[in-house]
């Protein structure tokens, strides 16, 4: 019975914390991982691909099973719904540290091998760049010019493209 008494004290902060992470999450998917996947596929002149951001989908799942796992426990149900989401929780947290180590340790090689093949050369001139775990890739070397923000290097690609007059 304390456990219990514990875990519902732990809801009171922990609820809400789960879901405002579970909104930080979901934004930095909409925000940091799904933009660069849609520059790729329709071949944007400029890309900022950030590797840590593709833990977001497993640490969104985790923030959203761990208080619903806590509820059911605060509310003394011990059915197989519990023992499941702790294992779908174990499993999310062991995946996650998983595909951490495998993004930290080849998101350099992945990217150097990937990108050109795509048409995309390395850009570490651009300014605006938040931190080192952000490349920049451009399709023109042109474009990697020092200082020059994204948007700049969207306007020279703009003024590139031939408008078809006759």
């Amino acid at each position: 019975m304390n456990k219990t008494r514990q875990i519902r004290k732990a809801l009171v902060w922990g609820l809400p914390l789960c879901l405002s992470m579970a909104f930080l999450f979901g934004w930095l998917i909409l925000d940091s991982v799904i933009p660069p996947i849609k520059q790729m596929i329709f071949s944007m002149p400029v890309i900022r691909i950030r590797p840590t951001a593709l833990l977001a989908p497993f640490a969104l799942l985790i923030s959203l099973v761990l208080p619903l796992g806590l509820v059911l426990k605060a509310i003394l149900y011990e059915g197989v719904w519990v023992k499941r989401l702790e294992a779908l929780f174990n499993f999310l947290v062991f995946l996650s540290m998983g595909v951490l180590c495998l993004i930290i340790s080849t998101s350099a090689l992945v990217q150097s091998r990937w990108m050109p093949q795509l048409g995309y050369v390395q850009c570490d001139q651009l300014q605006d760049q938040p931190s080192v775990w952000f490349t920049d890739w451009v399709r023109n070397p042109d474009w990697c010019v020092k200082g020059k923000s994204l948007e700049w290097v969207n306007e020279q690609a703009n003024s590139a493209v031939p408008h078809g007059s006759p």
